[in-house]
């Protein structure tokens, strides 16, 4: 299953440390599919100013599925601005997400997680 994802590519270079590669402008999935794929875009995803997928849109197959959900949005309120400043009821939350975010030693993103399901 994949969420919310953009039409476009993800930088495949960063200058100044390597030449700047392009990246294709419309990235659609493979046709030759040997295992299911379900695609759940939300009504924010399509348009060209946000994530843009909907220049990247194709036609449902027997292994590939589109639904764009009419009225859902990528992210809410709370995810794009409240949250940021919420300092007083999820801040234990905010915290696990931190963590889980931020990339770790296997066995150290172990420990956080066993930590966290002790609070």
């Amino acid at each position: 299953m994949l969420h919310s994802r953009a039409g476009t590519a993800s930088a495949l270079s960063q200058v100044p440390e390597r030449p700047d590669i392009a990246a294709p402008a419309v990235v659609r999935i493979r046709p030759d599919l040997t295992v299911p794929v379900l695609t759940f875009q939300t009504e924010t995803d399509l348009p060209a100013g946000l994530l843009g997928y909907v220049d990247a849109r194709q036609d449902d197959t027997n292994r590939f599925r589109l639904w764009e959900v009419a009225g859902t949005a990528h992210a809410d309120a709370y995810t794009i601005g409240i949250g940021a400043t919420d300092r007083r009821r999820r801040a234990g939350q905010r915290r696990r997400v931190q963590r889980a975010a931020q990339p770790a030693v296997r066995g150290r993103r172990l420990q956080l997680r066993q930590a966290d399901q002790r609070r």
